[in-house]
């Protein structure tokens, strides 16, 4: 196979300086390495923020499909931004909608929320610069036990 074990389908996220023109030439070589395996390539800039996640986050995001796949198609279809958002501050007060994207409610039994939130609470309270609007937090619910 072409791809040299990347699969059919390829996907990456970057930090979004890559499209900038001091660091665009990083970006072009990844790309001119997808083509030369045989793929056909798309990227883009997406905020997190707009697609579920409850994060301000601007990543680049590069889509990858062996040509012989995808055939003659030009475009990728990226997703379109959701109407509405929630900020992590405002999830873990009730205030906004549980996103779709994050574990329902009721996982572990109705504790993975809770879990979560006395987590980021507890890292909150030691750092008194911590910013539920600037920060992200990743919880590993499986591995708490209280």
């Amino acid at each position: 196979s072409p791809s040299r074990g990347l699969g059919d389908v390829y996907k990456r996220q970057n930090v979004k300086g890559l499209m900038d023109r001091r660091h665009r030439h990083i970006l072009d070589e990844i790309l001119a390495v997808l083509e030369s395996l045989g793929y056909r390539h798309w990227h883009n800039v997406l905020n997190t923020m707009e697609h579920g996640i409850p994060q301000h986050r601007e990543r680049l995001y590069i889509v990858a499909v062996l040509r012989d796949i995808v055939g003659s198609r030009r475009n990728f279809i990226w997703p379109e931004p959701l109407p509405t958002f929630v900020s992590l501050k405002d999830l873990l007060s009730g205030q906004g909608a549980f996103p779709p994207s994050l574990p329902p409610a009721d996982l572990l039994g109705g504790k993975a929320r809770q879990l979560a939130i006395k987590a980021i609470h507890a890292v909150a309270k030691k750092d008194a610069n911590f910013d539920l609007e600037k920060k992200s937090v990743v919880v590993d619910i499986g591995s708490i036990n209280n």
